[in-house]
This record gives structure tokens, C-alpha cells and sequence, in this order.
């Protein structure tokens, strides 16, 4: 099952141009996407274009000279994060039977989940006041749906009580509540998720 990831990874922003003035201009777009990462990673927070500009050893007026406004940031910040994230996608799920291509959803989730947390956090926190969070958060929705939503249909199972029950079930936010809140780890969230998936499927 091959998920179509142009769904949710974007395109990078285009520079032209390689001359010496361009090439330093290249770093400090980094420097500065990087400081953002770096700091969305440690505090599961979004910060200041003051705290992004001392992490990246800029001035705050050179963010927004490289940056037309905040959203082209989150968007070149968010390329180079889906460089990190794409391999998490590939080969995900290869079983062809119904019961592993559940356990392999449920172990995808768990890995991706853990792994973009800080960032999902903050993506979801500013996506009513960002066009840019809120269209990555409602294709990203979209994509991880479509994969459950495939899985039923290749099965001939995909009615609207499996497709939402799954939906939710898989979805960040009750991991997170299972994560965080409840304070379990994979193995259990594992099993919770696969209990309930068996028994919403009826699965043996």
C-alpha cells in the first residue's frame, strides 16, 4: 500500500540565482529554519521571532527579509521536516491480510506520531490563525483517513461506523491523550489500539 505523500509534503520554496550574496542568503534561510525545528523540538511550543533569530545567530529584521511573513517560514521549515519524515512513510504497510495490515497501521502511527509530536502540537495550536497550519492540518487529516479508508475497501468492510470509529481511534489526538495524559507507553497504546480495532472489525 503506497500512500500518496504529495497529499501533505510540499514544495520547496525556489531561490535563484548563485552568487555569493545568494549562497549566504541560502544559509541564513536555514540557519533560521533550523533554529525553528530546534526549538519547536525542545519546548513543543512556537517561538518568537526573537528566540528564532538569537537560536540562528541572526537579526529578527533578517527573518522577515528572507521571509515574506511567518507562513512562508512554517513552509520552508516544513520541507526540510518532511525530509525527516518521508523515510517514516515508506514500505509502512506490505501485508496483503486484513489482521497485519492493522498491527502495521497501528505501529506506523505510533512511529510517526512519536516522532512529529512537538511539531503536531504546534501545528495545531496556531492552525486557526495560520492559512498555512490549518491547510497542513487538513491534509494531513485527509492522508492518514484516506489510508484506513483503503484498507476497509480493499477488504469490501468500509462502512461510515468502521471508517469514523477508526478514524478516531487512529487519529494524533487520542494518541497524544494516551501518550501524554495517561502516561502509557507504545507497548500499551499498542495493545489498546488493536483491542478496540478487533472489536469495532470483529476481528479474532
Amino acid at each position: 500500500m503506497v500512500l500518496n505523500l504529495d497529499a501533505w509534503f510540499d514544495k520547496k520554496s525556489e531561490t535563484s540565482g548563485t552568487d555569493g550574496r545568494t549562497n549566504r542568503a541560502s544559509r541564513n534561510r536555514a540557519a533560521i529554519c533550523k533554529a525553528l525545528l530546534d526549538l519547536i523540538k525542545e519546548t513543543a511550543a512556537l517561538p518568537s521571532a526573537m528566540e528564532i533569530a538569537a537560536r540562528s545567530g541572526t537579526a529578527t529584521r533578517s527573518i522577515f527579509r528572507h521571509f515574506t511573513d511567518m507562513d512562508a517560514l512554517y513552509n520552508e521549515a516544513g520541507f526540510e521536516l518532511q525530509q525527516h519524515v518521508a523515510p517514516l512513510f515508506s514500505n509502512s504497510i506490505t501485508a496483503t491480510e486484513l489482521a497485519p495490515q492493522i498491527a502495521q497501521l497501528i505501529d506506523f502511527r505510533i512511529k510517526v506520531y512519536s516522532f512529529i509530536r512537538p511539531y503536531q502540537i504546534v501545528l495545531q495550536s496556531i492552525r486557526f490563525k495560520s492559512s498555512y497550519a490549518k491547510t497542513r492540518h487538513d491534509r494531513q487529516v485527509l492522508m492518514f483517513r484516506t489510508q484506513i479508508e483503503d484498507i476497509l475497501k480493499a477488504h469490501d468492510i468500509c462502512d461510515f461506523y468502521r471508517l469514523e470509529s477508526l478514524d478516531l481511534l487512529f487519529s494524533f489526538s487520542t494518541w497524544l491523550r494516551l501518550y501524554v495524559d495517561q502516561k502509557l507507553d507504545d507497548e500499551q497504546i499498542r495493545s489498546i489500539l488493536l483491542q478496540n480495532t478487533k472489536s469495532i472489525l470483529n476481528l479474532k
